[in-house]
């Protein structure tokens, strides 16, 4: 019996069979990268590997939206006086948490050569107006911390928000972390209370910057208005508690990042920012 024409027809059978499941198996392709789709769902695509603070970020620089209070993160200078037991688990909890608390750290190098290099900044930083008044145009420190070993399983803190009088100061427990914890919860609660604000300063290259940039989660395109020194706000003791805002001058505009923390910004409309104006965001309307 010639078996040719039975062969062929095995052989159309199973070309058929193949190709049909070759056509099912690409429409599930299909259809899972439909379900996979960031546009067909109309939901933004997971970021798993990028810092929060640095999700958005195109290259152009455009950052959708500032990750706490609607606003960046302010800086935080952090001195350590004496020898931590655990400083390698501190260190890296504190600047790693930060972010997530509402602040970024300051590295320490950029402090402490800003700490050499500010008239009056010595023995006593915190207690020193010129020393906190140039920390505060470079490298912008918001909150200056002066963190001591204090016998078993205790630091002392000492806190100074650069734009107010008196040093606060408090206890704090060790972990194994060496206390990080226990700080960033407690420099969590003042840096809830300090609207982000910097100064501009002549970097003497034609332009002018704030220290402020991509690691606080500034955006480029970002418009600041900058505001003449306001009036201090004083508690029955005479103590300075706050700043009433003073009146905006002009406005400028977030050009260019320079590193991690320092951005460049170009007047836009009014007068240029001086040494003592404020740049801050943008009152929202009601």
């Amino acid at each position: 019996m010639n078996n040719s024409p039975r062969r062929a027809l095995l052989g159309l059978l199973a070309a058929a069979f193949v190709s049909g499941c070759a056509s099912q198996n690409l429409d599930t392709e299909n259809a899972l990268e439909m379900v996979d789709s960031p546009a067909e769902l109309n939901t933004p695509k997971p970021e798993w590997k990028t810092p929060f603070w640095e999700r958005g970020v195109s290259e152009q620089g455009a950052v959708t939206a500032f990750q706490r209070r609607d606003e960046p993160l302010n800086n935080v200078g952090v001195l350590v006086q004496g020898q931590l037991g655990n400083a390698d688990a501190f260190w890296n909890t504190l600047t790693e948490g930060a972010p997530e608390h509402g602040f970024v750290i300051v590295p320490t190098g950029t402090l402490r050569d800003a700490l050499s290099n500010t008239q009056g900044c010595g023995n006593a930083p915190l207690q020193s107006e010129s020393c906190l008044d140039g920390l505060t145009t470079y490298p912008g420190v918001r909150l200056l911390v002066e963190v001591v070993p204090a016998g078993q399983n205790q630091l002392q803190v000492s806190l100074r928000d650069t734009t107010r009088e008196g040093v606060s100061t408090v206890t704090l427990g060790t972990d194994s972390n060496g206390g990080a914890n226990a700080l960033l919860d407690e420099l969590a609660a003042r840096a809830d209370s300090a609207r982000w604000s910097v100064r501009a300063f002549d970097g003497g290259d034609g332009h002018v910057y704030i220290p402020a940039g991509r690691r606080n989660g500034l955006a480029l395109g970002t418009e600041l208005e900058v505001r003449q020194p306001g009036q201090a706000i004083q508690a029955p003791s005479g103590q300075v508690i706050g700043w009433r805002p003073g009146a905006v001058a002009g406005k400028v505009k977030v050009t260019q990042w320079v590193g991690e923390g320092l951005a460049v910004v170009e007047t836009t409309s009014g007068s240029a920012p001086s040494p003592n104006d404020w740049l801050t965001l943008p009152r929202k309307k009601n």
